[in-house]
């Protein structure tokens, strides 16, 4: 059976601001397991709520070992930003070069949800650690905003 795992950033749970209207803001998040985990284990490494604009996601890590793969994604679309990521070797990754941006870039929710990452091939060793950068903003604050 998968199990699910939380990082800090979801423990911590949401903390911005909601009133600030155009603002980029970033969510910084690291992960070292701390025990193997299994094909179609997962992480909820970022939390996500209403109105929240994803503008980008920038990913490094260490190796992971051959054959080995993650999704990136959400409740909604387990590969909404990354799928089949290889890290195999240590890397640093962006969801517009690297990512899927057609079905991610600006990807706008509509109710609470967690960015997650889900071990699609391999084992995740136990002191890999991956670093995580989630670029939104808030929408619905101004009009010509969307």
């Amino acid at each position: 059976m998968a199990i699910v795992y939380q990082s800090d950033a979801v423990v911590a749970g949401i903390m911005p601001d909601h009133s600030l209207a155009g603002v980029v803001l970033c969510r910084t998040i690291e992960f070292t397991p701390g025990t193997e985990l299994a094909i179609a284990d997962s992480v909820q490494m970022c939390p996500v709520f209403d109105n929240m604009k994803i503008l980008g996601i920038d990913l490094s890590y260490q190796a992971f070992g051959a054959s080995r793969t993650l999704n990136i994604g959400d409740g909604g679309n387990a590969d909404r930003f990354f799928a089949a990521l290889d890290v195999a070797a240590a890397a640093a990754k962006t969801m517009l070069a690297d990512g899927d941006h057609v079905e991610g870039f600006n990807y706008e929710y509509t109710g609470e949800d967690t960015i997650d990452i889900v071990l699609a091939g391999g084992v995740w060793p136990i002191t890999v650690t991956l670093k995580m950068n989630v670029y939104y903003k808030m929408t619905g604050v101004i009009g010509d905003e969307g």
